[in-house]
């Protein structure tokens, strides 16, 4: 039978749960509807969790079985709390961690649908359980519920400006506030678009009907300007809504960049402007700090590979630890393991003939991307694709020659928020490649598709490489293994 449920997903009759010394849980000023679960959903997480033996800690891990096996992120969310009740001390925090890790990412996927209050209410829960485990990511939530808030806000305002309208079509006043609240604290240039008429500001009568059809229908001096013009309302924007006018701003430098490829003065201003707005990211929004559920856990990654079930193309075989291959146009091979959320990896290797390229292929998000070191004889390095473009034609292109036989190290970081997202690529600590920009932009050449469009993967082009190491390390989220461990199996002969 299942328990009678406290209304924040709780069984009714369980303590109140502490911080695991003893010590009670703080006095917070935060009400259980801040923890609304579905009741449908805890049913289907408690029922898991039925058992011979109903000791909350031995049935917590069922509870995340289902809530894996489930398609919703409510019924990830409320294994992930129940988890997090039934933990008791250093358990505890890490059981937080990964509860805080689910409802960022619930946060960005309702900001994204822009469904704004239910946004805001998740990251309210976030802070609070980051406040009862006193989880070094509070500032950054504090500041993020901050900026829901005001987001939530304009919503809301929004929604009374259309009623007050509709009841005073002529109101000129309500009318432009309306279409800058969608403009600039929203960032819904499309539905800004709908209440121009009648506006009397010149500058949103020229440029929301064309920033509502996005970049890629802008001429290319039309960019460079639409560029210049977001930049502007960024610096008039509440801190909330800064950032995404900088984004904004960022993907005009970057579309103009991508298709005005004359060294000119225009050229060299949207170059200048680019790196200002980067430098204003930066400050105005900061990426999420690593969880600390991973911070000291390193997954190697070789041992889980079997050459013989992983390679797509190319001969691929073990040497003790390390990994060789190549030697053949385009080489491919699969690393089993999916990266669910921000990660880290670093990869040794050597390459041991040829002149071309050595690869690293990352998921990001929905999509695939490949880290090109070496590539084009030496001449190019970089992500493909970047708007459809290869590393020799977009931004990220920096001239890489590598030796033949001597070792290299490459540290990557790929970090996410909403469908945006970073990615750094050093090698032999020395700052390389940097991508800031839509998830959307980014895809994997059709010769280098591996059998899995979500997993990592290693490549070579025209030449031969022997990887010496390779290791993933989660800032948030997990790792999901596509074959059970030490499922690699001996090498053959």
């Amino acid at each position: 039978m299942l328990p009678v449920l406290h209304p924040c997903g709780r069984p009714a009759n369980s303590r109140e749960p502490g911080t695991g010394n003893g010590e009670p849980e703080p006095s917070l000023p935060v009400p259980c509807s801040l923890f609304p679960v579905a009741a449908f959903t805890v049913a289907v997480v408690l029922a898991a969790m039925a058992g011979p033996a109903p000791g909350a800690e031995a049935d917590a891990p069922a509870a995340v079985a289902q809530a894996a096996a489930a398609p919703t992120d409510e019924q990830v969310l409320a294994a992930r709390r129940m988890m997090f009740d039934a933990a008791r001390g250093p358990d505890r925090v890490k059981a937080g961690e990964a509860l805080i890790d689910a409802l960022l990412e619930a946060t960005e996927a309702r900001v994204q649908a822009r469904a704004h209050p239910e946004a805001l209410a998740l990251a309210q829960r976030a802070l609070v359980t980051a406040i009862l485990i006193k989880s070094p990511r509070r500032p950054w939530i504090e500041g993020r519920v901050k900026a829901l808030g005001e987001t939530a806000r304009a919503a809301r305002e929004a929604e009374d400006l259309k009623k007050q309208l509709q009841a005073k079509p002529q109101d000129a006043a309500a009318r432009e506030k309306l279409v800058r609240l969608f403009l600039v604290t929203l960032d819904d240039p499309a539905e800004a678009a709908q209440h121009l008429e009648g506006v009397a500001d010149e500058s949103l009568r020229k440029y929301v009907p064309a920033a509502a059809k996005g970049v890629e229908a802008a001429p290319d001096l039309a960019r460079l300007t639409l560029g210049e013009w977001y930049q502007g309302l960024a610096e008039a924007a509440l801190p909330g809504a800064k950032a995404a006018m900088l984004v904004r701003a960022r993907a005009y430098y970057q579309g103009f960049l991508a298709v005005h490829t004359a060294d000119d003065m225009d050229r060299a201003k949207a170059v200048l402007a680019l790196q200002k707005v980067e430098g204003d990211l930066d400050a105005a929004a900061p990426p999420a700090p690593p969880s600390p559920l991973a911070a000291a856990e390193w997954i190697d990654l070789l041992p889980k590979v079997d050459t013989a079930k992983d390679a797509v193309s190319g001969k691929w075989r073990r040497r003790n630890a390390a990994i060789s291959g190549g030697e053949t146009q385009c080489a491919r091979l699969v690393i089993p393991v999916e990266p669910q959320g921000n990660y880290e990896v670093e990869v040794k290797f050597i390459r041991t003939k040829g002149d071309d390229m050595v690869g690293i292929v990352l998921p990001v998000g929905t999509m695939q991307v490949v880290v090109n070191l070496g590539g084009y004889h030496g001449t190019a390095s970089g992500l493909e694709f970047v708007g459809g473009q290869r590393c020799s034609e977009n931004e990220t292109k920096i001239a890489v020659v590598l030796e033949n036989g001597r070792s290299y190290a490459a540290a990557i970081r790929v970090q996410m928020r909403g469908q945006e997202a970073e990615i750094t690529v050093g090698l032999d600590g020395r700052p390389l490649i940097r991508y800031k920009g839509p998830v959307a932009s980014l895809t994997l050449p059709t010769w280098f598709k591996l059998s899995s469009g979500k997993s990592l993967g290693l490549v070579t082009w025209e030449s031969g490489v022997t990887f010496e190491s390779a290791r993933l390390r989660m800032l948030s989220g997990e790792a999901k293994m596509l074959r059970p461990q030490g499922a690699a199996g001996p090498e053959k002969p």
